[in-house]
């Protein structure tokens, strides 16, 4: 009796093995990944987007809020159910073009690489994004991206022995002091 114990567990392991639900197998590599978030022409200018099928992947509070007469809401958090990739799927297969957009154009870079690598790729991302009350704007390029940090105060304080005075204001400090408490009988902190 203690042989069939183990053979009806491997029994049970092949059988669970074989009726494992599918999973879908990615179809781009890491190499061809980065050229291909790069690359300009799986791009659409705001200005393009006349008769193109929109996707917005905001969350759904935003999109009620505003949203483009034809868009789609897909929120990216949902983008991957079997329900959205069949909407997406059905657009594809009716030749639709298929743009993805967010509230900036890199909200919508990972939910357009998931569908990459699931062989959708059809669809195209949004140079830009959707905001409220502006409509569709584009992303300026990288090169007139604007620093927010000074970086001559970060060497200057590199290279200074005595820390400089706060330019700000003095405010005035209140003093905390602890306060011990007897222990619990129940214990905690």
């Amino acid at each position: 009796m203690k042989i069939w114990l183990p053979a009806l567990a491997v029994l049970l392991v092949l059988t669970a093995y074989w009726l494992r639900p599918d999973v879908p197998g990615f179809k781009e590599g890491t190499k061809r990944s980065i050229p291909l978030v790069t690359n300009d022409s799986q791009t659409v200018l705001p200005e393009a987007l006349a008769g193109k099928t929109l996707i917005d992947l905001r969350p759904e509070e935003m999109y009620l809020t505003s949203h483009p007469a034809q868009a789609i809401s897909l929120p990216a958090r949902q983008i991957l159910e079997p329900a959205s990739l069949e909407i997406l799927g059905d657009l594809l297969k009716a030749n639709k073009e298929v743009v993805l957009f967010g509230t900036t154009e890199l909200q919508a870079v990972a939910p357009w690489m998931l569908l990459q690598q699931l062989g959708y790729s059809g669809i195209k991302r949004l140079k830009g994004g959707y905001h409220i009350p502006e409509g569709f704007v584009e992303t300026p390029a990288d090169g007139q991206e604007v620093s927010r940090v000074d970086g001559s105060l970060l060497k200057k304080q590199e290279h200074a022995s005595v820390p400089e005075p706060a330019t700000t204001p003095a405010t005035t400090q209140e003093k905390v002091v602890p306060v011990k408490r007897a222990p619990s009988a129940h214990g905690g902190c």
